[in-house]
């Protein structure tokens, strides 16, 4: 809907990654890890989960990586008004967009961010199309 659109914009959505345990914007983080990609795991379908039932989805996600052995750091989207929870995600580093997209469509979410120095891109799970 036009309204979940406009909800992945940056802003009102801020991106954050982790990067050598300390919390960065998405350009600076691109600038020493190189293009991104970002998959939350949480509220799957932009239902809003427990905490715990997120907790569960966030380290599901990690071990399963882990055994792909796919390189990722922590990222963190927040809607800085309030009207949405944080979302705990990964951000996928030396990964395709091709992968990003299966791995958002895994795990039920409706987008994933590609981030690169130009910006960020919000693109459609399913169809890959550049939502903002």
């Amino acid at each position: 809907t036009a309204a979940l659109v406009a909800s992945y914009q940056t802003p009102p959505t801020e991106l954050m990654v982790q990067v050598d345990g300390r919390w960065h914007g998405p350009r600076e983080a691109v600038s020493g890890l190189g293009p991104l990609f970002v998959v939350p795991s949480d509220n799957p379908y932009s239902q809003v989960q427990s905490a715990e039932e997120n907790e569960v989805r966030r380290h599901q996600l990690r071990q399963s990586l882990r055994r792909r052995g796919l390189d990722f750091v922590e990222s963190l989207t927040r809607d800085p008004q309030g009207r949405w929870p944080d979302e705990a995600g990964v951000a996928l580093r030396a990964s395709s967009r091709d992968e990003a997209r299966a791995l958002a469509c895994a795990w039920d979410q409706f987008a994933y961010y590609e981030v690169t120095s130009s910006g960020v891109t919000v693109r459609d799970a399913e169809s890959d199309v550049v939502l903002v």
